[in-house]
């Protein structure tokens, strides 16, 4: 159960392992104590898209919506047993509790190497612990209904591989504005004669309560780029952000711009997901999205980041955890550059040292997502490797 700070008619979800700082800490409860805001709220902390730390203000009658649009889809029960392996105070967490609050369904708290051990009905994972389950074999309670799948990129073949466990996969999409997710997807083949990493798109049918918002559509016309607002009874109250060490609120009104990208289909319902926000940047003048190299080298042990290159443009490099597989892997980035758009050719490899593979054992049981992993910000224990003959 994670701990609570009251201040007036608002609760402050505490994470115990980002706590602010003094000051900002000072200035956070300032804030809450002179918003003018009579319902009740719950305050969770989130990085999301962005990556910066901030607060989602959500209301009791936000919450509701959220659990009442996830159970019109997935068809909650009453004395289900939802298993979470996530803590409270993150927005997984959270929204599992009071699932089973409001369908009178059962909160298990499990450990991960604990599942195959015990019967439950449904489970939410991040694509890493998914993995984990791929590799060590693992097998569902022949009770499962389904497995809740957000919070990251997940290829094709881990989804197929998933679901003949017997795991019964459902990719979700959404956010903590919107307590959780608010789209299911589905894989969707196309020509056989794609490329592979074509074959299967990942399209997201928006649940019921939520629609997206063409009015507040933003166009851009040079680079051709679209942000969608999502609306919805589930939207979060507002949010808080730190700027200059103090917190304003922004009051969402029902509605949300998307910093994600997304495809929106014809129907108004669907749409695709192209990208997080933080993972496209302009190259040489055009919009780039690191998901293209992710589908591209799946399972290869590279990951992408944007760096500015010596003439402050962005660039694009690899990383690797280690030399395992070292010559293939720079053949198989070199071969990609030959064949590649220019935006998308890769400057050069980092080779990642064993002091921050050390860094990383520090927290074994913290679930990391791959793209967010803690050695890709620990940059000055690299060595650099040009992709160049």
């Amino acid at each position: 159960m994670a701990s609570h700070l009251r201040i007036n008619n608002h609760s402050i979800v505490i994470n115990p392992y980002n706590l602010p700082k003094d000051k900002t800490l000072l200035s956070l409860i300032s804030s809450l104590r002179a918003l003018n805001i009579k319902k009740d709220i719950t305050w969770i902390q989130s990085t999301g898209t962005s990556g910066e730390v901030k607060y989602i203000g959500l209301s009791v009658d936000q919450i509701k919506s959220s659990v009442k649009s996830s159970s019109s889809y997935f068809k909650y029960q009453k004395n289900d047993i939802y298993v979470s392996l996530l803590p409270d105070f993150h927005i997984s967490g959270a929204m599992i509790r009071w699932r089973c609050e409001y369908k009178d369904m059962v909160n298990k708290k499990l450990k991960f190497e604990e599942l195959g051990h015990h019967d439950f009905h449904w489970i939410s994972l991040v694509p890493t612990q998914v993995q984990k389950i791929l590799k060590n074999k693992i097998q569902p309670p022949n009770s499962i209904k389904a497995s809740l799948i957000g919070g990251g990129f997940l290829t094709y073949e881990a989804y197929e591989e998933f679901k003949n466990l017997g795991w019964k996969p459902v990719c979700v999409y959404g956010m903590s504005e919107t307590g959780a997710h608010f789209s299911v997807g589905e894989f969707s083949r196309l020509d056989v004669k794609q490329t592979e990493s074509d074959k299967a798109k990942l399209q997201y049918r928006l649940l019921d309560g939520f629609s997206i918002a063409e009015e507040f559509l933003n166009f851009d016309k040079e680079n051709q780029n679209k942000q969608y607002c999502l609306k919805g009874d589930a939207v979060c109250e507002g949010i808080l952000v730190l700027e200059n060490e103090k917190w304003i609120y922004k009051k969402m009104n029902s509605s949300l711009l998307l910093e994600d990208k997304i495809r929106l289909n014809s129907d108004g319902k669907s749409f695709e997901l192209l990208g997080r926000g933080r993972d496209f940047k302009k190259v040489g003048g055009k919009s780039v999205s690191l998901n293209k190299l992710r589908e591209r080298f799946a399972g290869k042990n590279i990951q992408f980041k944007f760096e500015d290159d010596i003439n402050w443009e962005n660039r694009i490099y690899a990383y690797l955890k280690n030399c395992v597989n070292l010559n293939q892997n720079i053949k198989k980035l070199k071969e990609w550059n030959l064949v590649c758009e220019p935006e998308y050719r890769v400057g050069g490899l980092y080779i990642l040292t064993k002091a921050t593979s050390c860094i990383e054992k520090e927290s074994p049981e913290k679930e990391v997502p791959e793209d967010e992993a803690p050695w890709l910000e620990l940059l000055k224990s690299k060595s650099y490797k040009s992709l160049k003959e």
